[in-house]
């Protein structure tokens, strides 16, 4: 996949990233249907069908616009929309609740630009910390947070097929995956 990106685009610097508006509802529930689909594959139709339809409701998306604790952020390069990013903001810290770059564009770099934008959003706010939950089986997830600095702290309490990954703020990934 990363030729297909070398070919059409400049890996991460064709990416525009904006912030989710009531406006963008739409398109960002066609994104996240679509994302979900792709990562959650092996799950059935309807499975994924409930929770997409709960879950990217206009009502949720809209209330979670309005939420000040709540970024969306937007990944877009030629004027495609990418991949979206869903940050909450929790006392001295953040959680990453959701990372989704479309399968098609994965291995451009766009994910980490993403992730690098959210970083920002938490750190603006006053976050020491970020933190999210992967599937313990998803080794394509795992690797891309371990490469951008997060490290495995524990199993989800109430999901135990899910890792605790965190990541201090203030560091470049660089500089904290050479300490290891």
């Amino acid at each position: 996949m990363a030729e297909i990106c070398q070919a059409r685009f400049r890996p991460a610097q064709d990416l525009t990233i904006s912030r989710a508006t009531v406006s963008s509802i739409a398109v960002l529930q066609d994104l996240a249907a679509a994302t979900y689909h792709q990562t959650h594959w092996e799950l059935p139709d309807e499975l994924l069908d409930a929770h997409i339809g709960q879950a990217f409701s206009f009502q949720a998306l809209a209330k979670d616009l309005q939420d000040s604790k709540v970024a969306i952020l937007l990944a877009e390069t030629e004027s495609v929309l990418v991949g979206y990013l869903k940050i909450v903001m929790v006392p001295q810290a953040a959680y990453l609740e959701r990372i989704y770059i479309l399968e098609e564009f994965q291995g451009c770099g766009f994910g980490e630009r993403l992730l690098e934008a959210g970083i920002a959003e938490a750190k603006s706010r006053g976050s020491e910390r970020i933190w999210l939950r992967v599937w313990m089986r998803n080794r394509r997830a795992i690797d891309f947070c371990e490469r951008n600095g997060f490290r495995i702290d524990g199993i989800a309490p109430i999901e135990d097929a899910n890792f605790l990954m965190t990541r201090e703020i203030g560091e470049p990934a660089l500089a904290m995956l050479t300490r290891r």
